[in-house]
């Protein structure tokens, strides 16, 4: 091939960005720098190599970089998931000592079952959700210190659901917008 890729600029190419990338895409990248490199002349194409060498290490860096983000987002979105769960056994213990409140508490916990489901697709939203998690624990304390008072509680307890089921579907929205910048990220390289 004229100004094409060497063998081993070849090999060492795919071997860099197996490094990174799984085989199907490194093995599309090397196509792509074939024909780049067939289109150049040899001194511009060694040049152009060079630069596209700098480029992935940045990216295969930048991924490296959101790869160790995500994993520390996991960890905290499972804690807030153990939070949830001791939070919703502290419910349960309402629901038995308050029987007259079984039906309202039962919407309550269908609506907490769909929250959770969803937080758990919405790492992002992370500290929104400890916040708000924090103030519900706060809510079942003054529900188990004031029975007389439950059906007002409840109430208010319904109110912060529907707040959350907002703030959720405005992060079901948020993470869409950042799933859709990662795919023009990935298509960008």
């Amino acid at each position: 091939m004229p100004n094409g890729l060497t063998p081993e600029e070849r090999r060492e190419i795919r071997a860099q960005l197996e490094r990174v990338f799984e085989a199907p895409v490194a093995d599309a990248l090397v196509e792509v720098f074939e024909r780049l490199a067939e289109r150049q002349a040899e001194a511009a194409l060694r040049q152009d190599i060079r630069a596209l060498y700098g480029v992935i290490h940045e990216l295969a860096t930048a991924i490296r970089d959101l790869q160790k983000t995500v994993a520390q987002l996991a960890e905290a979105q499972a804690r807030t998931e153990e939070r949830v769960g001791r939070l919703e056994e502290a419910v349960a213990h309402l629901i038995e000592a308050q029987a007259r409140m079984e039906e309202r508490v039962g919407r309550l916990e269908e609506r907490t079952a769909r929250l959770e489901e969803a937080v758990a697709q919405l790492v992002e939203a992370q500290a929104r959700m400890e916040e708000r998690v924090g103030r519900l624990e706060e809510a079942v304390a003054h529900l188990i210190e004031a029975q007389a008072r439950m059906e007002e509680r409840v109430g208010r307890l319904e109110e912060r659901t529907a707040r959350l089921e907002e703030a959720v579907a405005q992060l079901v929205e948020a993470q869409a917008r950042m799933e859709e910048r990662v795919g023009r990220l990935e298509e960008a390289v």
